[in-house]
């Protein structure tokens, strides 16, 4: 039993010891900084992922005569990457260059519809035609002060309308879409 309290003796005063700390003064400090310089990144249609801008697919159709209407699907969301750091704006646009065409037979007169565009900083297209008689179309865009990195949105409620009186051959048909990032909004 003696041999038990002298350790357990021992054991308090070895923690009394063990807690009581000594003071510790600084003899100088020195502050420093760390330091990072960003430059001007750029702006572009895409993402970083990849992306471009998208192709519109409306699909294979049995030869009808009359007013057509067909819908598309976008192949990916329009992505505007913007990293220039400086939250100045921009907007994107939109045109039909070309007519649908397959060998030397054009559809004239024919025009994609685009109903809505959803998810863009600042929405500001709705209802666009787009045909090689019609001007370029703004599609979205971000006011000054927003609209910095990676933006998507959608384009809902495309057709292809081709008019009556417009004769389709069998084949494929393409038109070229023209895609712009503008530096203002």
């Amino acid at each position: 039993m003696k041999k038990f309290k002298t350790l357990l003796l021992g054991s308090l005063g070895l923690a009394v010891l063990l807690t009581t700390g000594s003071t510790v003064f600084a003899e100088s400090d020195d502050t420093t900084q760390g330091d990072i310089v960003f430059t001007r990144g750029s702006i572009d249609i895409g993402g970083p992922d990849g992306q471009s801008a998208p192709s519109i697919d409306f699909g294979i159709h049995t030869i009808t005569s009359g007013d057509r209407t067909y819908d598309g699907t976008p192949s990916s969301p329009v992505t505007v990457t913007d990293n220039r750091g400086t939250e100045e704006g921009w907007s994107v646009t939109v045109r039909q260059s070309t007519e649908f065409t397959q060998d030397t037979h054009t559809l004239a007169g024919s025009e994609i519809r685009i109903g809505n565009i959803a998810g863009a900083a600042t929405t500001t297209g709705s209802n666009l035609i787009l045909s090689p008689s019609e001007a370029t179309s703004i599609v979205a865009g971000a006011d000054s002060g927003s609209g910095a990195g990676v933006n998507h949105f959608d384009l809902e409620s495309i057709v292809l309308h081709i008019p009556a009186g417009v004769n389709t051959m069998v084949g494929a048909y393409q038109a070229d879409l023209v895609w712009t990032v503008l530096t203002t909004p």
